[in-house]
Order: structure tokens, then C-alpha cells, then sequence
């Protein structure tokens, strides 16, 4: 037998995956791109967090960061909370931004 192969999660598969997965959160519910991440929103329902959170983020140098999460205030303003869908895709420097202010 030959020795198994061990592949990374970063396959266009998982990739595939992901985007159906947020394209399904989006369904019924304001979508945009802005500031290098995209938007999904409904004002109707602020307590649900499945409808309003903020995917598929590539801000990845200080500036951008800075900018996201300023459009990110003003975008949930009034909202309970803020929500960001992180995965293998997200630059590491916006995941230490957030880890940083908890």
C-alpha cells in the first residue's frame, strides 16, 4: 500500500465551499463589497448575526485595517455587536488587529 498524501485545507474545494457557504448567509439580506471585505446586512433584524456580519476580509496592511474597521462602525452603528466570518483566507495581520483590541 501506498503511504497516504497529506493535503492542506487550502484546496479550490474548500475555497468553493466557503463561498457557497457565505453566499447562502447572504440570501434575503443587503450584500456589498467596501473597504476590502464584504457586507452582509439587514437592518430589520440587528439581533441576528447570521444576517449581519462582515466575510471574506483582505485588509491586510495597516491603512486598510484601519479603514475596514471605521466602515465597519459606521456600517453596524446601533447594532448589538460586530461579527467577522474569518478563515484560512484572512490576511494575519486583520486577525492580530482584532486578537489585539479583544
Amino acid at each position: 500500500m501506498g503511504k497516504l498524501k497529506w493535503e492542506p485545507l487550502t484546496t479550490d474545494a474548500s475555497r468553493k465551499a466557503l463561498a457557497v457557504n457565505q453566499a447562502l448567509l447572504a440570501l434575503g439580506n443587503e450584500r456589498f463589497e467596501a473597504d476590502c471585505a464584504t457586507f452582509i446586512r439587514n437592518r430589520s433584524v440587528p439581533e441576528i448575526r447570521d444576517a449581519n456580519h462582515v466575510a471574506h476580509v483582505a485588509a491586510s496592511t495597516p491603512e486598510e485595517i484601519k479603514r475596514l474597521l471605521a466602515r465597519v462602525e459606521r456600517e453596524f452603528q446601533g447594532f448589538p455587536y460586530r461579527r467577522f466570518d474569518l478563515d484560512f483566507t484572512t490576511p494575519p495581520g486583520f486577525e492580530a488587529r482584532l486578537a489585539f483590541e479583544g
